[in-house]
């Protein structure tokens, strides 16, 4: 395994449970919603999801840029 795929397994596992602390523990929706599919609907617009998202973006970018470097 590559180093870079190494650093987007953990940039990966990092962001997992960061997501997994915020939405489990800060995340005030999952009292207010009576049922998993109302609230799969707001999970799907949070931007914390569009954060992680470009996070990991970003960390594959940087690594695409490496190994062309290489």
């Amino acid at each position: 395994m590559s180093s870079g795929a190494m650093y987007l397994d953990d940039l990966d596992r990092l962001t997992t449970k960061m997501m997994e602390y915020v939405c489990d523990h800060l995340c005030r929706y999952p009292e207010m919603e009576p049922d998993e599919e109302s609230l799969e609907e707001l999970c799907s617009g949070c931007k914390m999801r569009r954060f992680i998202c470009s996070i990991l973006n970003q960390g594959n970018t940087k690594i695409n840029e490496t190994e062309k470097k290489s």
